[in-house]
């Protein structure tokens, strides 16, 4: 019998796959088969799979950004990782992940941690969860910084507010979306940030 190519349409959806490599190769071989069957048999498309080499002194990954832009140009509809610490390289880094891919409407299962799986019914659950995090976290951070100015000006000490600047992923989000014509309103929405603080970082880290 001839073969039946299946093409891209075909598949309900389209899945990048991504990881880390380490040393472990033969275990790493076996985490990103047992992937692809899973993607196969939920009648997935693979996309791709990308796969950064850890390099804790760089903290580069390219691979990463690429998928990213993948998922900027509505490539992607879900993300497929083996385990949460494939995907962040910090806490922080994973919610600012998790929280991209809800802006993009983009589904993201991390295997083997039973239960993070947005595409079933309780996936919106998981997002409201780590939204919950994230604004924990700033809120947690804001009243640090106040208690830090507070002390420093009992201290006599002259303060100033340093704006911090756009992570690489920002960078790309904004790049991306400015070559598409998109304006500085739905850049802000999609990166989680206000207009007012998403023209000054941009003019702080000359993105044009």
């Amino acid at each position: 019998m001839p073969v039946i190519r299946r093409r891209p349409q075909d598949f309900k959806s389209k899945v990048a796959i991504y990881g880390r490599e380490t040393a472990l190769v033969a275990e790493e071989e076996t985490q990103y088969n047992l992937l692809r069957d899973y993607a196969v048999r939920r009648n997935w498309f693979v996309e791709g799979i990308y796969l950064d080499r850890i390099d804790e002194a760089s903290q580069e990954y390219p691979k990463l950004d690429q998928m990213v832009e993948k998922i900027m140009d509505g490539k992607v509809d879900i993300v497929l990782v083996f385990s949460l610490d494939r995907l962040g390289h910090s806490v922080h880094h994973l919610i600012e992940l998790l929280e991209l891919f809800k802006n993009q409407k983009v589904d993201f299962i991390s295997f083997s941690d039973r239960g993070f799986d947005t595409t079933q019914a309780h996936g919106e659950l998981i997002y409201t969860i780590m939204s919950a995090f994230a604004k924990f976290e700033k809120k947690l951070l804001s009243q640090r910084t106040k208690e830090g100015l507070q002390l420093a000006r009992l201290k006599g000490k002259k303060l100033g507010r340093r704006e911090r600047s756009l992570t690489k992923e920002e960078v790309k989000i904004i790049r991306q979306m400015k070559k598409e014509g998109k304006g500085v309103r739905p850049i802000a929405k999609a990166i989680g940030i206000a207009i007012d603080t998403l023209r000054k970082r941009m003019k702080k880290d000359n993105v044009l």
